[in-house]
């Protein structure tokens, strides 16, 4: 059970994670919001694990780390300030 321990998590994974199928970020998605948990849940077209360079497309993971930053500051915002 994560509903006490996590109020309003965001999840964010690559699309083409080669170490952790999206398919888990989906799953976890589902899990939490069956507990009655808010979650946005943000999967990244072409983006490897971590949004590094190590994947098979530079300017996905690039946007990737983009993107999540600003959606990780806008939650920072929401919910610790």
């Amino acid at each position: 059970m994560i509903s006490g321990i996590i109020s309003a998590p965001d999840i964010h994974h690559g699309g083409d994670d080669h170490i952790v199928p999206a398919t888990n970020a989906t799953r976890i998605t589902a899990d939490l919001t069956a507990q009655g948990v808010s979650t946005d849940s943000y999967t990244y077209a072409g983006a490897d694990h971590g949004f590094g360079s190590i994947g098979n497309d530079p300017a996905a993971n690039a946007a990737a780390r983009a993107l999540s930053k600003s959606r990780t500051l806008a939650f920072f915002a929401r919910h610790l300030i």
